[in-house]
């Protein structure tokens, strides 16, 4: 799970901050005009604060059904639904589109955060809180990125304009990149265990094993013994 956070982190903040590029290269083609582009993006810049919530709802929900428990899961998501309706239909008629994203980003956002509080009730307790102080590190890692990467822009702006596709493409790169260093950087000076455990480049693809987390070898342990499964 610090493992799925940690990218989806990531990519709230490259999808947030990089919105209207990303929107322009997928679908500025025929009678989709800049307009369309412009209210997509602003869609789409909500819908990713969410995502790192979407990713680990899936990882939350898989431990309840691990315990053959697979009511929890359907009745806070039912709750959090109907909790939600009310705002559904507010932020929709004052903000049109944007609202409903918000709305939806908000529903996800309840629904994972008890689903996470129940089953750390259910399992470990209260030493489930330096789990809580990780996701927090890794969320303040991705909203510091985005703002380095908002201040990026703005100066590629001189040189490179989003309304082009070159220039869409130019930005998506130099702004991808300069987001994803931030956030690395800022998540060690955070002392997120789960970034400092990323020491070369083949952890990006691989997960190395973070201390103190679940399932996490001794030092100097050797590597688990294959039991086929």
């Amino acid at each position: 799970l610090r493992w799925v956070f940690l990218v989806s982190c990531l990519a709230a903040a490259v999808f947030g901050v990089l919105s209207r590029e990303v929107v322009l290269v997928v679908f500025k083609r025929g009678a989709f005009r800049i307009e369309d582009t412009l209210q997509t993006a602003s869609a789409l810049a909500v819908f990713s604060i969410g995502i790192p919530f979407w990713c680990a709802q899936t990882i939350v929900a898989r431990g309840f059904f691990a315990m053959k428990d697979t009511w929890t899961p359907t009745l806070v998501g039912t709750g959090a639904w109907l909790a939600t309706i009310p705002a559904y239909y507010l932020l929709t008629q004052r903000m049109g589109v944007r609202g409903l994203a918000l709305a939806g980003t908000g529903g996800i956002l309840l629904y994972a955060m008890v689903l996470y509080g129940i089953l750390m009730a259910k399992t470990v307790g209260r030493k489930g809180l330096s789990e809580i102080r990780e996701y927090l590190k890794l969320a303040l890692a991705g909203g510091g990125a985005a703002w380095v990467g908002s201040l990026l822009l703005d100066r590629l702006s001189r040189y490179f304009s989003w309304e082009s596709l070159p220039g869409s493409l130019v930005r998506l790169a130099a702004g991808g990149a300069g987001i994803a260093a931030a956030y690395y950087l800022i998540g060690r000076l955070l002392r997120s265990g789960t970034v400092r455990s990323i020491r070369r480049r083949g952890d990006i693809l691989r997960p190395p094993r973070v201390a103190g987390s679940p399932g996490a070898a001794a030092p100097g342990a050797g590597p688990p013994p294959f039991t086929g499964e």
